[in-house]
């Protein structure tokens, strides 16, 4: 192994470990549970999966034999899947912070959020018998699919969503909220 293969599994690690720990403390210290706090709690437990998958997939990459092959592809599928999670997961942050302070956001704001989550994974699973968003060749190394482009839409049409109504609803967010 390299060095800046083994820097990227130390730095991901750490990055995965700051986040669990991030996960468990955010409500640490208060006397009832505020929703955004869990929606965010679950937002870094999703991360920390993420940056754990990225560091497998790092550590058996271009490693020979079924083990390596299976852990580099699973680790890119788990690395998709919590990247559109994470998008969806964002919709419900954004609409907890704005109803507690009592503005209710259209529910097809949710459904789209939904239906392009949906829609996330059905290309998720498509690209298992395809691979056109990415593939493993046979030398156990990731590369994108000449599709891999349409893997990035969902999670950017996602977080346009959310940063439109942020900025509809900016007057609600406290200052620290909308830095």
């Amino acid at each position: 192994m390299n060095i800046v293969r083994g820097a990227q599994i130390v730095m991901e690690t750490w990055c995965a470990l700051f986040c669990l720990l991030a996960a468990f403390t955010v409500d640490y210290g208060k006397k009832a549970e505020v929703q955004e706090n869990v929606e965010l709690g679950y937002m870094l437990a999703i991360n920390t999966i993420l940056l754990i998958a990225d560091s497998l997939a790092i550590l058996f990459r271009g490693e020979s034999g079924l083990g390596g092959r299976i852990m580099v592809y699973v680790s890119n599928n788990i690395i998709f899947f919590c990247m559109y999670l994470l998008a969806f997961m964002s919709s419900k942050y954004v609409l907890t912070l704005l109803k507690r302070r009592d503005v209710e956001v259209s529910p097809m704001f949710l459904k789209v959020a939904n239906a392009i989550f949906a829609g996330s994974v059905i290309l998720l699973v498509l690209n298992i018998f395809f691979g056109f968003l990415f593939y493993i060749d046979s030398d156990n190394f990731y590369h994108r699919g000449q599709w891999w482009i349409v893997s990035q839409i969902p999670g950017a049409l996602v977080m346009a969503m959310c940063l439109i109504v942020a900025i509809v609803f900016s007057k609600r967010f406290t200052l620290f909220e909308g830095l």
